[in-house]
């Protein structure tokens, strides 16, 4: 699909709030949700996951959008258990989408964790933690672990390669739960890189 027809149709998607479907180049499985705002390359969708209820927040970039369908084509079932259920988007979340970097300082001012993505050069990682600032080509994030254990170094990541970025979902909302607040933190450094 041509990137521009995609972001019509998702702006278009936007404006009707109407549930979507599509599916990731780098993912098998289908994400479903409302688009929440359209940037110059990213896109903000709230999440319906498979048990049909919100499950967090995703900033995908348009060029990665396959197989689209608006509306999706459980559209009216997805609508129906989410009233059912009473769960609604109370407001959508404040990011700058202009690039991956505004994303992620916009994101860092109103969420704990977020969930970073290179699914091109690293199909299967994502990192999880909080920024702490950028230089123009990286972003330091400290990490937290798959057991909920703070680093205690950040690491810089390249705003290049990034393909999505997630938050408050509700995986980094169980890591932040059982983690905390990050200790006090020493100088950045370069990223070993590690599977999550």
């Amino acid at each position: 699909m041509r990137r521009m027809t995609t972001i019509k149709i998702l702006t278009d998607a936007l404006h009707s709030k109407t549930v979507v479907r599509f599916v990731s180049r780098y993912e098998e499985g289908r994400i479903e949700g409302y688009v929440l705002d359209v940037g110059p390359q990213f896109f903000l969708m709230a999440i319906v996951d498979d048990r049909i209820s919100f499950d967090g927040f995703q900033c995908m970039r348009f060029s990665d959008v396959t197989r689209l369908e608006v509306p999706a084509s459980n559209s009216d079932f997805v609508v129906a258990a989410l009233i059912k259920r009473g769960e609604s988007i109370e407001s959508k979340p404040q990011i700058d989408l202009t690039s991956a970097a505004t994303i992620l300082e916009s994101a860092s001012r109103i969420v704990p964790l977020v969930t970073i993505h290179t699914q091109k050069s690293h199909p299967n990682s994502c990192w999880i933690g909080r920024p702490l600032g950028a230089t123009a080509t990286h972003e330091a994030l400290l990490e937290i672990g798959p057991d909920a254990v703070w680093e205690t170094v950040p690491t810089m990541k390249a705003f290049k390669p990034i393909t999505r970025i997630d938050f408050l979902g509700g995986y980094e909302e169980a890591l932040y739960l059982v983690g905390g607040e990050p200790p006090k933190i020493k100088k950045a450094r370069r990223p070993a890189q590690r599977a999550r």
